[in-house]
């Protein structure tokens, strides 16, 4: 059994990653009720400050009800690794089990590890990752199956962590042509079905309020419920040097710099061999950064700017507190910028309003010529009414992408990374709602009924050399939004998801789908021709 003197040392920087929807979840729900203050516009949150958010919690214990303790109780079972004691702690699967002292669970306050050990200057965990999603629909039945381990750990002020999963799709669902929400990432395709791994880590050193680290991990920036319009995080896993900086309470920056796939031949440095050709794509970047500011409680407003570059490494864009549109100005002209803003509201008791806006042109003496450039926006309207029944949340969002967004006529300049698009699933000339009831009746129980609409408009591209006779400029600029709909999809689904301990969690969804996609290339074929679906998913680790 393990045991904490709950000393929290120096605050070292492990991610939780973003696909942990429970404790993301529980965290949104304690700041929509007033127990945490909680800036959600920027994900990961570390391990550790998600311990001590936890930790605030418990100070309000008496005013949850049974399932908020329920599952604060069962979140500090994994949570509380983050802790220190002056004493050395060993702990590993099946520890205790000659003294029958590994049962009952519940006596248990902190999780099952495969393997754990920390003191006042080391901690390490590691455990396996296993698990697997089926489907059965019209089309038949399709599988998807990952394994795979994570460790994670701090040494002195220094945080570190790494996973591998290695994914198997019997039907492939996760092409980044496919307008879903499925992460994926460098895939060996074999007709219909699909083989992939993916690599996170990193290596980050803290030091009062300020983190550095070069990890290779998913961003998630935007507030939303259904998918950010920001940073998405449906692209697979990028290299990047991290920087956040938390001097007060009222004010964070996070910024970031990372190493992106252009999927673009450079035939110059491209090597043809006697067994084969070694292709070598252009060098392709991103620079970001965000700042947060709480002007009083409960109210957050971010805003910041990114861009995209290539071909070689500028160091003027590690620094993070620019705004690179202006760095165009000195010559490297090889760069697309953008720049968005995020207002986040819990002032009313229970609810959380956010309003996220992405602008991908920067023009501002032409921002608003409704023939040129003032349509190349994106926002996003959320808004989530927590407990307004007991147990009972409501969620809806609206998602505007007007057309152009997201692209760019530099081929290596697009917002994407390996043909995945950085920002919003639907990418371009798209709009989506998205309605969900949910009923948490027990600790760790989830259940949801929910509704969404998507649809979307022609897929032009950024062309600035052919010009449109009626307007004397190129057809890439002043375009209508959805002159012609050539996707649509309505979608009705009820779920239930549960954690059996931490760690393990298995799920169950049926969906009705009607569905429309006239060029076939945006849906996975196995879910063409099929309007009811069904899943079930057991997974070991996230």
């Amino acid at each position: 059994m393990f045991c904490s003197l709950a000393v929290l040392a120096q605050a070292q920087v492990v991610f939780e990653h973003v696909s942990n929807r429970p404790i993301y979840d529980y965290l949104d729900e304690a700041a929509n009720r007033g127990f945490i203050e909680l800036n959600s516009a920027v994900k990961p949150y570390s391990r550790m400050f998600i311990y001590e958010k936890l930790k605030e919690i418990e100070l309000v214990k008496d005013q949850l009800n049974k399932r908020q303790a329920g599952e604060l109780e069962f979140f500090m079972r994994e949570y509380i690794k983050e802790s220190r004691s002056a004493e050395k702690r060993l702990d590993f699967l099946g520890k205790g089990l000659r003294s029958k002292k590994v049962f009952p669970y519940k006596n248990r306050n902190k999780r099952y590890d495969l393997f754990f050990y920390s003191d006042t200057n080391f901690t390490v965990s590691l455990n396996p990752i296993l698990g697997g999603t089926g489907w059965y629909n019209q089309n038949g039945f399709n599988m998807h199956r990952f394994f795979g381990a994570e460790m994670q750990g701090y040494v002195w002020k220094f945080g570190f962590y790494g996973s591998y999963r290695d994914n198997s799709e019997l039907k492939y669902l996760s092409d980044p042509m496919f307008l879903n929400q499925r992460s994926s990432a460098f895939a060996k395709r074999s007709g219909q079905s699909g083989d992939y791994s993916e690599a996170r880590g990193g290596l980050t050193i803290s030091y009062k309020g300020v983190t550095l680290g070069v990890i290779k991990d998913h961003v998630l920036w935007g507030n939303n419920y259904n998918g950010s319009n920001i940073h998405g995080g449906r692209n697979p896993s990028f290299p990047m040097v991290f920087l956040q900086i938390k001097p007060v309470k009222w004010f964070e920056v996070n910024y970031f710099h990372g190493w992106l796939s252009s999927d673009v031949l450079d035939s110059t440095r491209t090597v043809q061999y006697t067994t084969g050709r070694q292709r070598n794509f252009i060098p392709k970047f991103i620079a970001a950064n965000l700042y947060t500011f709480r002007p009083f409680k409960k109210f957050h407003i971010s805003v910041g700017n990114s861009v995209v570059y290539s071909e070689r490494v500028n160091p003027v864009y590690f620094i993070p507190f620019l705004f690179y549109k202006s760095v165009d100005h000195s010559g490297d002209r090889n760069t697309n910028a953008q720049l968005f803003i995020d207002i986040s509201s819990r002032n009313i008791k229970k609810n959380h309003l956010s309003f996220t806006m992405f602008v991908d042109e920067i023009n501002f003496s032409n921002i608003t010529n409704k023939e040129l450039h003032s349509n190349w926006w994106s926002f996003k309207g959320s808004w989530r009414f927590s407990d307004f029944v007991p147990n009972f949340f409501f969620t809806a969002e609206y998602t505007y992408t007007a057309p152009m967004v997201y692209k760019h006529f530099i081929p290596t300049t697009t917002y994407e990374t390996s043909g995945f698009n950085l920002g919003h699933y639907l990418r371009d000339n798209s709009q989506e709602i998205f309605v969900m009831l949910e009923w948490r009746p027990l600790p760790r129980l989830h259940t949801y009924i929910d509704y969404t609409f998507a649809n979307k408009g022609e897929d032009n591209p950024d062309d600035r050399e052919t010009i449109n006779p009626a307007t004397g400029k190129p057809y890439s600029l002043g375009r209508s939004f959805q002159e012609m709909v050539i996707y649509e999809k309505h979608e009705v689904g009820i779920g239930v998801n549960y954690e059996i301990v931490n760690g393990v969690s298995t799920s169950f969804r049926y969906w009705y789908t009607t569905l429309e996609d006239v060029t076939g290339i945006y849906t996975p074929a196995y879910l063409l021709n099929s309007q009811h679906n069904v899943s079930f998913g057991l997974n070991i680790g996230l």
